[in-house]
């Protein structure tokens, strides 16, 4: 019975002590921020979807302007890749985060641009623990493109609605806070 005790408390005790750990050590939103921001400025996006409104007010910008984008490709869009129009290419699917709005029977527009974007954090707008050994945390926030590199008129059009909501997975190793996943 001594011996079934002192194994019952060799495993008990790191365990607590990784909850004391977790718990000691919070996840602030400046820290989640930055690791976010990281994943970001790591993401390559050149595929976009835009509203019928926002390609119309792209195509009213001046010819110079429009160069800046290295436009490859656009042309309007379905949500949904299966859908016969796309498979008889009537539409192109549409590829990234949709605006609000898109959807089979109002379509966006696909612009494959020469140019890469990343994005980066607006704000955190919580963290939670959602284990009951506090070795995660999920981490609400807003995100946006950057497209802070185009001239204004452009930045404009694009940005338009271009804020999202996100959650991330970040999860207590070593001693220090590390970015697991999107939710």
């Amino acid at each position: 019975m001594r011996g079934t005790t002192i194994r019952l408390w060799a495993l008990f005790i790191p365990i607590l002590a990784g909850c004391a750990l977790a718990r000691g050590q919070e996840l602030t939103p400046d820290a989640a921020k930055a690791m976010l921001d990281q994943q970001g400025a790591g993401t390559n996006a050149s595929d976009f979807t835009l509203t019928q409104d926002q390609a119309h007010a792209l195509t009213a910008l001046s010819p110079d302007l429009l160069a800046q984008l290295q436009i490859q490709a656009n042309q309007p869009c379905l949500p949904n890749p299966g859908d016969k129009r796309v498979q008889r290419h009537q539409f192109a699917a549409c590829q990234g985060i949709f605006p609000t709005g898109i959807s089979d029977q109002n379509p966006g527009v696909y612009l494959k641009v020469g140019r890469i974007f990343h994005w980066h954090i607006v704000e955190i707008s919580g963290i939670v623990d959602p284990t009951e050994d506090h070795s995660q945390r999920l981490v609400g926030y807003t995100w946006e493109y950057d497209f802070s590199g185009l001239p204004a008129d452009l930045q404009k059009v694009l940005s338009q609605g271009s804020r999202h909501e996100g959650h991330s997975l970040f999860q207590m190793d070593g001693g220090t806070w590390k970015w697991m996943a999107y939710q």
